[in-house]
């Protein structure tokens, strides 16, 4: 019934595949015009992608343009993705409304010093603050519709206990997320609202990332004490949550990242258990609870991340393993120390790194912090074996002729030893990775300074108080880009062989 499509960052791809390729049994006739006259029309030319592709210069980017012909893929500003991480502690405690009070607090300080500000770094600021409060008020709209509708549907049930729930659904959806969070149920609803707005909405945004354990349970131990809440009911709460997040599913992207992530869902990992502070086991009620939903659910979204450390709890231990028993790939276990030290390797405060959290499939990031916010993930992938291969034939025969910018090494055949082999595979290597590299930065360029982010800005804490967009604080904390090679145990085995 429906695709997500972010046709702002890349469609020229579109008409080809749903004409006879991979998304042409995806969408009607009727869909397909709409897509070919209309959508794709309107986007030539002034999607993320073509901007990118009109300022790169082809004679340095040829291997990047021409992609899968080559041994790198490092289009990844094609996938679009941004993966944040809120602080949702602060946001449940405050709402909306705070923030946007916050911004206009600070944008009228703003005018009222504008002589004492240099007019680029004014006119930044106010387009950032305005933008956030824009952004803000949306998605305050976003749930009042939804609290609209279950009035409106409320009020024709004749059922009476759908009637009250109705009526409850709507009077949550008026407190959250404009409001702070009282209960567990809002606190649920909240988080759900700011996740599908903020990522699936604003921008094309996937992973998870928040210790949902740890950021619910102060609802949940309320709830439970003041009698508001079963354990049965949460558990509930928590099925309906892991259900909303499957039923999202991937996003149609270029057709190369599309292919390789498509069974992947959005890799919306959610972590539980980890430590607290002082070091004590953090596990409770809710991780078990998480752990059941999954055993009952049998679904592949979201991925559980445990967070193992030496005090975890050995009966959070025991429910992992049952749910391992059942064969759907959860949970996926995670060194806590090792991502604190990754953190710290990268010049994180003890505090910041803390507060790491896996996201995606095996992506860290801090929580408030900017990592993959660009929308480009990583450089690109290097196929090391297609590195390895040219490297073998470049010296012989089979040497392109046509490319004088490529690296000419020496003919394997007048090589004496391994290591000549082995210097001459990594001189390709350089070649490649100044490339990628080169190409990366001037993308990096243009979706700062073309590609705002105004929604996550508010709701991350730094960029709402300076008044910096969120892309442009990527670039200060950004601790990638990198490069995922892919084939190294190939290529290793290849040079054994050898």
């Amino acid at each position: 019934d429906e695709l997500r499509w972010h046709p702002e960052i890349s469609a020229y791809f579109m008409p080809d595949a749903i004409k006879g390729g991979g998304f042409s049994e995806m969408v009607t006739e009727e869909e397909k015009k709409e897509i070919l006259t209309n959508i794709c029309k309107y986007w030539d030319e002034r999607s993320v992608a073509d901007r990118i592709k009109s300022v790169l210069p082809v004679e340095l980017c040829r291997d990047v343009l021409e992609g899968l012909a080559t041994p790198i893929e490092a289009k990844l500003w094609e996938m679009g993705i941004v993966n944040p991480t809120y602080n949702y502690p602060s946001l449940f405690k405050e709402g909306i409304d705070a923030r946007i009070k916050k911004a206009k607090k600070k944008l009228k300080v703003l005018n009222e010093n504008a002589q004492n500000i240099p007019p680029e770094k004014y006119i930044e600021k106010r387009n950032n603050w305005k933008s956030m409060i824009i952004a803000g008020k949306s998605i305050k709209r976003f749930a009042e519709r939804y609290a609209e509708l279950a009035e409106k549907k409320a009020n024709k049930e004749v059922n009476s206990d759908r009637k009250k729930e109705l009526k409850f659904i709507s009077a949550t959806l008026r407190q959250v997320p404009s409001k702070p969070a009282r209960s567990l149920y809002e606190a649920i609803q909240f988080y759900w609202i700011i996740e599908v707005a903020a990522k699936f909405i604003a921008v094309y945004g996937h992973g998870g990332g928040h210790r949902i354990d740890r950021i619910l349970w102060p609802y949940y131990k309320k709830d439970m004490k003041e009698g508001k809440i079963t354990r049965k009911r949460a558990l509930e709460l928590i099925e309906c949550l892991f259900l909303k997040i499957q039923e999202v599913g991937i996003a149609l992207e270029w057709p190369v990242t599309f292919t390789g992530k498509a069974g992947g869902e959005i890799f919306y990992t959610l972590n539980i258990c980890g430590s607290n502070e002082d070091g004590s086991d953090a596990s409770n009620d809710l991780s078990a609870l998480v752990l059941e939903a999954m055993c009952n659910l049998h679904i592949n979204q979201p991925p559980i991340a445990i967070r193992y450390h030496k005090n975890i709890s050995s009966d959070i231990v025991d429910r992992a393993i049952d749910l391992l028993k059942i064969g759907m790939g959860h949970p996926s276990w995670f060194n806590e120390d090792l991502l604190v030290e990754w953190a710290i390797s990268r010049g994180y405060s003890s505090d910041e790194a803390f507060h790491t959290y896996v996201g995606g499939c095996v992506t860290n990031h801090i929580r408030n912090k900017y990592q993959i916010m660009t929308g480009t993930p990583g450089v690109g992938g290097m196929i090391v074996p297609k590195v390895l291969e040219e490297t073998l034939y470049e010296g012989g025969k089979f040497a392109e002729e046509d490319r004088p910018d490529k690296p000419k090494t020496k003919d394997p055949r007048d090589m004496e030893s391994i290591d000549e082999l082995l210097d001459a595979f990594l001189t390709h290597v350089k070649f490649y990775a100044e490339e990628m590299a080169f190409a990366w930065n001037i993308a990096q360029e243009i979706l700062t300074k073309t590609y705002p982010d105004p929604t996550n800005s508010l709701l991350l804490d730094e960029p709402l108080e300076r008044g910096i967009d969120v892309k442009k604080l990527h670039k200060e904390n950004d601790t990638y880009p990198a490069i995922f090679t892919l084939g190294m145990i190939t290529t290793a085995d290849s040079f054994t062989a050898i």
